[in-house]
């Protein structure tokens, strides 16, 4: 069985997490800045999570969830993209601010120059992906320009109703949703928010019991980068090289328990190399 103190006690982890929260969460992330399909630009790391969605779709709508979601335009971006492909889905969205989340519930933005740009007047000459050309198909249909503003843009009546928002506290999400539920948790500059290396690594676990087996946890490159030993000691693992920010909860107990029995092999040997 894994032991789950381990990374938890684990001192230079805490150190890592420690000083990348004073270094960069502090100065950048605790903001409410976010923007529609803000991670198209990393390795169209927005894109792949939807082709993965679509090899899941079936009669049954697929769960997702945006934990820290802001003003919502990561739910909204992903119902854009569900309704594009055909995908049934459910999407959900909390924050701890009331006042993002009412925010989000209006569905009134003022894009930004970069929004603009790749949903509602890309600029000719300049080459663009099928995935993005589809978001701003499917953009068309369900916002509209609002007003005298040109950047301002209104969801419009009755559309991406499988969208729902809540006030609430990522350290929560498991009394938020049942176990095995979850096909998909968008967690991506958030986790600095939580300075206590108990509080998070509390988080991680939640995140692994409302998942569904085979689900997907998708963060940024950073929280990544030092986040990835106390999710593997979890028993999540990475199967897209890719995209190391995108960890899978394995699919069967099998799964588990041959990445452990790998694991401590691997220990083994680097001690007979060692003699």
């Amino acid at each position: 069985m894994i032991n789950r103190l381990s990374i938890k006690n684990n001192i230079p982890f805490r150190a890592i997490h420690l000083n990348q929260y004073e270094r960069i969460g502090n100065e950048t992330v605790l903001n409410h800045k976010t923007s529609f399909f803000r991670y198209s630009d990393k390795e169209n790391t927005d894109a792949f999570v939807v082709s993965l969605l679509r090899r899941k779709n079936n009669n049954k709508p697929l769960t997702i969830v945006s934990a820290g979601c802001s003003f919502g335009e990561e739910v909204y971006s992903y119902a854009l993209a569900c309704e594009k492909y055909g995908i049934k889905a459910n999407i959900s969205g909390f924050d701890i601010s009331s006042t993002v989340i009412n925010e989000a519930k209006q569905g009134k933005y003022y894009l930004n120059e970069k929004e603009l740009d790749y949903l509602v007047k890309y600029q000719k000459g300049k080459k663009r992906t099928p995935f993005q050309k589809a978001m701003s198909d499917t953009f068309a249909r369900n916002f509209e320009q609002k007003g005298r503003h040109k950047n301002c843009y209104q969801l419009k009546n009755d559309k991406l109703t499988n969208c729902e928002f809540r006030l609430d506290d990522v350290k929560k999400i498991q009394t938020l949703y049942g176990k095995n539920s979850q096909d998909l948790i968008l967690c991506r500059y958030v986790l600095y928010h939580i300075p206590n290396i108990e509080e998070l690594y509390n988080v991680f676990g939640q995140f692994e019991k409302i998942l569904k087996p085979g689900g997907l946890l998708c963060l940024n490159d950073i929280e990544a980068k030092y986040y990835k030993e106390a999710l593997l000691t979890l028993g999540f693992i990475q199967p897209y090289k890719n995209y190391p920010w995108i960890f899978e909860k394995p699919k069967t107990r099998k799964d588990k328990l041959n990445d452990f029995i790998n694991s401590i092999e691997n220990f083994i040997n680097k001690g007979v190399n060692k003699k």
